[in-house]
């Protein structure tokens, strides 16, 4: 079985699971057009059923000029990251905790909440071998138990205008939980930009009704 298999197996299984009621909390989200949608719970958030859906994570991963930033980023800071205790808030398929380990991490705690992508994540974990380095906390950042604290946290947590997807509090909320003092945060500090312009086509169309 290819892994494009495993991870679509591992999917099906873990909606399958919801669906029957295993797992999770969460009131049931009924979808509409993919079946997919119809067994996909909220775990807490809506954000949480959006990125439980592999065409999403997919659009992230295609996303070259951010997803080769945060390797770049990590790899400069390989210092940083030697023998380093990380934790990846919002780890998705594991990306940043891959980017960690190969940046030197000895150990990466990785965060998921939704059901369908901690499967994937750990399916991809064990297909790179790295199961003794990358744990799958599959929970909230709130409701994590991790002994000790961490030397650095790192997230994919930028949104439109930043604070989009609400995922800075989770950020935040895990620095204080879990980061030693003078650990690191990557990234650590974001910048606003706004420009007024003026859209004819635009205004017509959502307030000249």
């Amino acid at each position: 079985m290819s892994a494009t298999s495993e991870i679509g197996s591992a999917w099906k299984a873990a909606a399958a699971s919801k669906a029957s009621g295993g797992g999770g909390g969460g009131d049931k989200e009924s979808g509409s057009g993919d079946s997919r949608d119809e067994v996909v719970q909220l775990d807490g958030t809506s954000f949480s059923m959006y990125y439980g859906q592999l065409q999403h994570q997919q659009n992230m991963l295609q996303d070259w000029v951010r997803t080769g930033m945060y390797q770049y980023a990590f790899s400069q800071n390989a210092a940083d990251f030697s023998g380093a205790t990380v934790m990846d808030v919002g780890t998705g398929t594991g990306l940043l905790a891959f980017f960690s380990v190969q940046a030197g991490a000895r150990k990466v705690y990785a965060v998921e909440m939704a059901k369908e992508m901690a499967a994937c994540a750990r399916l991809l974990i064990k297909g790179n071998n790295m199961e003794s380095v990358i744990e799958v906390l599959e929970c909230a950042v709130e409701d994590t138990k991790v002994e000790g604290k961490v030397d650095i946290i790192v997230s994919e947590p930028i949104g439109f205008l930043l604070v989009h997807e609400r995922m800075l509090e989770s950020f935040v909320k895990a620095r204080d939980m879990y980061l030693k003092p003078g650990g690191l945060m990557m990234p650590s500090q974001g910048v606003i930009m706004a420009c007024p312009f003026t859209d004819q086509t635009l205004w017509d169309e959502q307030v000249r009704v």
